[in-house]
């Protein structure tokens, strides 16, 4: 794919995110604005190659990286999924974009190059565009972005930020041969429009926030996948890693539900029901489909049920989703953050407090602290 049709088509794309942008959530905005710019390259026989001509070659290899991970998940979405598939990618971005530095920072570049800030902007109802600056900001500011916008009163909008440039862009007036976007080293780029001015400006440094919790999520689902082999009767030294993943087996309720019409369908192909639509076909409801229905959940159980295991894996499961690592399990967001404790080891701390004594403020800070030793 040459340039230009790289940047006509990203246009297009940037345009049509201005005109539907209600639709997508704001915190996914940095990413939608990116996944604009990364979308023309997934029928390109070499992503990496076009991305090394707008950024960085590390922030080239983290970006063709991060579009063939989305690819692996949606080889071939159908028209219907299409717009699922471009705000899984937008989640995926910013997510990734608030854990790595470099990733964001070659993030800012191809936002600069593509003049995709600008262009939503500028093609938005007038009357939408200051909402949408200060909402773009919020969410620049949201993911440690080095960029921010500025609208001026004539409608200018100004880029500022990113080691890259600080551009002022317009509408070119009476432009024939098209606008131009000035980027990298100078390079002049055809795009709808043109820079007027630019400065160099150096990027704001990672959050040890967002590192810390990247670490919290890649240490916790590692233990909760980790397998007691030894106590299992295997060699604990064992080269051979097992996880618990590999294993796991659905847990079932006591309760029963019907059968979908899908599912009757499957059970018939299966020869399990004479036919699809025998009355009182059912099944077990799945602890998992239990958790997914309510906040709260007491599992019961004998010992050795597998309730510990079934917590253990879910753990994983949100973890690994919150890393970009998979999808999560259906019916749950991507954005938890799972916190594990062991009541029995939080029994005598909560039994040492006399909170029939404590006003509600005093009685919620002893249960935090009690929790947060616990942790």
């Amino acid at each position: 794919m040459d340039l230009a049709t790289w940047q006509a088509n990203t246009q297009r794309r940037l345009a049509q995110l201005a005109q539907q942008i209600n639709e997508w959530a704001p915190s996914t905005l940095y990413g939608a604005l990116a996944s604009m710019s990364l979308l023309p390259l997934v029928t390109s026989a070499d992503p990496h190659a076009a991305l090394t001509g707008l950024v960085s070659g590390v922030g080239a290899n983290l970006l063709a990286e991060q579009l063939s991970a989305w690819q692996a998940r949606y080889p071939d979405p159908a028209p219907d999924d299409e717009t699922e598939a471009q705000q899984a990618l937008a989640r995926q971005l910013t997510k990734a974009a608030q854990r790595d530095a470099d990733l964001r920072t070659a993030i800012d570049q191809l936002l600069l190059q593509t003049a995709a800030l600008q262009t939503v902007v500028e093609e938005a109802e007038e009357k939408r565009r200051s909402g949408l600056v200060e909402t773009l900001n919020e969410q620049l500011s949201a993911v440690a972005s080095a960029l921010t916008l500025d609208l001026s009163a004539t409608g200018g909008v100004t880029v500022v930020g990113g080691d890259q440039i600080t551009a002022t862009v317009h509408t070119a007036p009476g432009s024939t041969s098209g606008p131009i976007l000035i980027g990298k080293d100078n390079r002049h780029i055809q795009t709808s429009q043109y820079i007027e001015k630019q400065e160099i400006h150096n990027p704001l440094p990672p959050s040890p926030a967002l590192k810390g919790i990247d670490r919290y999520l890649k240490q916790l689902r590692v233990s909760c996948h980790a397998l007691p082999l030894g106590a299992l009767g295997g060699d604990e030294d064992t080269a051979e890693e097992i996880s618990l993943d590999q294993v796991y087996i659905d847990l079932d309720t006591e309760t029963r539900i019907p059968l979908t019409e899908a599912e009757q369908v499957a059970r018939a192909k299966d020869n399990q029901l004479s036919k699809p639509g025998r009355d009182g076909a059912e099944r077990p409801l799945t602890v998992l489909e239990a958790a997914t229905q309510t906040r709260r959940l007491v599992l019961l159980g004998d010992p050795g049920g597998g309730k510990s295991t079934f917590v253990r894996q879910l753990v994983a499961w949100i973890s690994a989703a919150r890393l970009d690592q998979q999808a999560p399990p259906t019916g749950w967001p991507t954005d938890l953050l799972p916190l594990v404790m062991t009541l029995r080891d939080l029994t005598p701390h909560l039994a040492a407090l006399d909170l029939a004594k404590m006003g509600e403020a005093r009685r919620d800070q002893a249960l935090v602290e009690v929790i947060r030793h616990q942790l």
